[in-house]
């Protein structure tokens, strides 16, 4: 029912412009004849002229209603119509995705996209062939968002390799109204800001270097009524001098040492 009125509004509007052209080319005709004529005193001219000066104010008057009520017409379209909006995004990881979102009121029907040139993504497929852009998304609710990864942004964007953009975006909203959009990107600006993140082997050598920092800190307070803290490697060595230690002693102090251990975990608990 929406949609007819909306159709019969339009329909009403252009023939509403042609009628007020039709009639301000009518009155041009008459306001003519009535200069050449001159200001006769007959009562036939006089009605005449009075009916020509009042249809150019009419004429007016709808013109500006016309314009008036179309202005009103569009704002509200703007308002309720939906806006699909797609851009290039790098995130602090280094990777770059390509994010889809519906940023109008209303829902987008039969939302389409076209990229020039094709994007090719980490596994080698163009961005167009991808389930998400194969074919048209049938329904997108207002507040709708989609988010496509395409690649480490350093390896995306690497000398040589296209930087420039541009995407089609062509939909429709529920009442049929049709939208066909364009939208240039240069990525150049995302460059410096995804470069490659660090590989396993450099994270874990990151954190081998800030235990041993943290084993120095600890180690430098000896002497100082600390705890004695020890490398894993060094933790092995002390007990393995220990165990030796033990085995060169003579029997019978092994057996009192073990007896003294014994009565001291008694006592601690």
């Amino acid at each position: 029912m929406r949609r007819k009125l909306k159709h019969v509004w339009q329909e009403i509007a252009k023939r509403g412009i042609s009628v007020i052209a039709v009639l301000l080319l009518a009155v041009s005709v008459l306001f003519t004849w009535f200069l050449v004529t001159g200001f006769s005193e007959s009562q036939a001219t006089i009605t005449i002229g009075i009916a020509a000066v009042s249809a150019v104010f009419a004429a007016i008057s709808s013109i500006a209603g016309l314009m008036q009520a179309t202005e009103a017409q569009r704002q509200r379209e703007n308002q309720e119509r939906p806006y699909i909006a797609a851009y290039f995004d790098g995130t602090n990881r280094g990777g770059l995705y390509l994010e889809i979102q519906n940023a109008g009121n209303s829902p987008a029907v039969d939302v389409a996209f076209k990229f020039e040139p094709d994007p090719i993504d980490f596994a080698g497929r163009k961005l167009s062939e991808v389930s998400l852009f194969k074919k048209p998304i049938s329904f997108m609710p207002q507040g709708k968002a989609y988010r496509q990864i395409i690649d480490a942004g350093y390896r995306f964007l690497a000398d040589g390799k296209p930087t420039k953009y541009q995407i089609r975006i062509i939909y429709s909203s529920v009442s049929g109204q049709m939208f066909d959009e364009n939208t240039n990107f240069d990525l150049e600006y995302l460059k410096q800001s995804t470069l490659p993140g660090k590989t396993t082997e450099e994270n874990l050598e990151d954190i081998s270097k800030q235990l041993k920092d943290l084993t120095e800190i600890f180690r430098s307070t000896r002497g100082m009524n600390s705890f004695l803290v020890e490398t894993p490697s060094e933790y092995e060595t002390r007990l393995q001098s220990i165990r030796d230690e033990r085995k060169e002693l003579p029997r019978w102090k092994i057996i009192a040492r073990n007896l003294l251990e014994n009565v001291l975990e008694q006592i601690n608990k």
